[in-house]
């Protein structure tokens, strides 16, 4: 998962030092870190339901943001709501860092929360959709399949809504089964 920036308005951010693992752990922003779990867990299987996936199971929560990554294309924190322009010349400005980072996760499947343009432009990448849908995608051999979607924070969606849009992005794309990368770059 590849997000913006944080947002810091009470001081956990600073106070983790600068740790989004320990920031995680310790609840960190509930819209943000309950959607973070939904969405690991449907990435590792399309079939659930939202009402399976129980955010407030300490061990569900644990087992399904575990196995996940989260990065900041930012590293500062921001204002609640995001200057893009600010995200991009950061990113520009740090590539190398960043790139080096990306280069650590290599996953499967990449979300990026309202951050797309920017890694497709810095990425070189031609984004694709597939008729009728509504996210654009690109696959890359350090990301993966790289989704274009919401921020999990965002406010003009419910849960549900978005649970159910990325649900089926996965099974259209990744056709309900872990990505196999090696033979689906080979086509790029």
């Amino acid at each position: 998962m590849i997000l913006k920036e944080p947002n810091d308005p009470d001081g956990k951010w600073g106070a983790s030092g600068g740790d989004i693992r320990e920031f995680g752990r310790s609840g960190g922003r509930p819209a943000t870190w309950n959607n973070l779990v939904r969405w690991s867990a449907l990435v590792d299987n399309p079939d659930l339901t939202l009402a399976e996936i129980d955010v407030a199971d300490s061990e569900v929560r644990q087992r399904h943001l575990r196995r996940i990554a989260v990065m900041n294309l930012k590293k500062r924190p921001g204002r609640a709501t995001s200057v893009m322009k600010d995200i991009r010349s950061y990113a520009e400005q740090h590539w190398i860092l960043l790139q080096e980072q990306l280069q650590l996760y290599r996953p499967y499947v990449t979300i990026a929360g309202g951050v797309f343009p920017i890694l497709r432009d810095l990425m070189d990448r031609t984004e694709r959709r597939e008729e009728g849908s509504c996210y654009s995608y690109f696959e890359d051999e350090t990301l993966g399949v790289c989704f274009d979607f919401y921020h999990p924070q965002q406010r003009h969606y419910k849960n549900e809504v978005l649970f159910d849009d990325l649900k089926r992005l996965i099974i259209e794309r990744l056709g309900g089964q872990k990505y196999d990368l090696a033979r689906n770059i080979k086509a790029l």
